[in-house]
């Protein structure tokens, strides 16, 4: 642990248990711990994977698999731009070009009081795998958008060019807008569906249809923990065991794979 480090694990652990209760502001919490609203931004998000270490300043993402798994996408990413012609294609074919986004209220778990904040189920899926990212945050906010973009960026294995969603104020907004901020600082593009026109983000509805009907329907959950897990052990089945018609029966990371493929024989 860096000596002069202000957050240890515990004190991490207790913010994030702090934000994931009541949902005060970063800045409030930044206050409250004499540091940067930034830094309880990162351990928020850190917190969502269960990470509450004190990570030092050496950049160890070079020597990692995730990071080599990005940069060969970018690079077939960068090939592919430079060979095909311009053209409007709704079907992607580079991994991380377009991944669409979009939110649900889930229902109340049973025993849970009407008076109790209905937790939100946000997504991203990716146009051209079909590889999903999908968690469970307090409430259908800006901030919480902000927090589940971080946190799908460090689960996906590409890199992600464009976040397509509808016009919802969790996405869009002015000046000083935590989620489009998020993009900026993330590189990160932003599209969004005509007014009125919802079903031009299909790929983002219908998963979240299928999320209702295979994972949420089938249990009946005893906390929200519980259905936290059960939805984490949901998306990576859905990710390495689920085939889909839409990309040939295959399954997301057996698509990822092939298109990988293709880039090394290229």
């Amino acid at each position: 642990m860096h000596k002069s480090t202000k957050l240890t694990p515990v004190v991490r652990k207790e913010i994030y248990e702090k934000w994931k209760k009541a949902r005060p502001s970063f800045r409030s919490l930044g206050r409250e711990y004499h540091v940067d609203k930034n830094v309880v931004s990162e351990v928020i998000v850190r917190g969502r994977l269960n990470d509450f270490s004190v990570h030092d300043s050496a950049n160890r993402r070079f020597r990692s698999i995730e990071y080599g798994l990005k940069r060969l996408a970018k690079t077939i990413e960068d090939l592919e731009r430079r060979q095909r012609p311009p053209s409007n294609r709704y079907e992607r074919s580079v991994p991380g070009e377009l991944v669409h986004g979009d939110t649900k209220r889930l229902p109340y778990i049973d025993g849970e009081s009407k008076k109790t904040k209905r937790e939100v189920l946000f997504v991203a899926i990716d146009d051209c795998t079909r590889m999903l990212s999908a968690d469970i945050l307090p409430d259908k906010t800006q901030w919480s958008a902000s927090v589940f973009l971080q946190v799908a960026v460090k689960r996906l294995p590409f890199p992600i060019e464009c976040h397509y969603s509808d016009n919802g104020r969790e996405y869009r907004g002015t000046d000083g807008h935590a989620f489009m901020e998020t993009c900026d600082d993330l590189g990160i593009t932003q599209g969004f569906t005509k007014v009125k026109h919802p079903w031009t983000n299909g790929k983002a509805e219908r998963v979240i249809r299928t999320l209702l009907t295979e994972w949420f329907r089938p249990h009946r959950f005893r906390s929200r923990d519980e259905r936290r897990q059960s939805l984490y052990r949901f998306v990576d089945w859905y990710n390495h065991e689920r085939p889909h018609r839409g990309i040939g029966g295959l399954t997301p990371i057996q698509k990822l794979e092939s298109i990988t493929r293709g880039g090394d024989n290229a």
